[in-house]
């Protein structure tokens, strides 16, 4: 994203219009990361033989 900003000649805005900042880039990746692990489907297990 802050590649295209720079190809734009613009400033990339985040959810409240301000702009976007590496903090605000790591929180936001944090917030992913933490979302990605409490949706994450459970792991597949075999089935048991019969």
């Amino acid at each position: 994203v802050q590649r295209m900003g720079e190809l734009l000649d613009g400033v990339v805005l985040d959810d409240s219009r301000n702009a976007l900042g590496r903090q605000r880039i790591a929180h936001i990746r944090d917030e992913l990361r933490a979302y990605d692990r409490q949706h994450q489907a459970p792991p597949l297990t075999k089935a048991p033989r019969w």
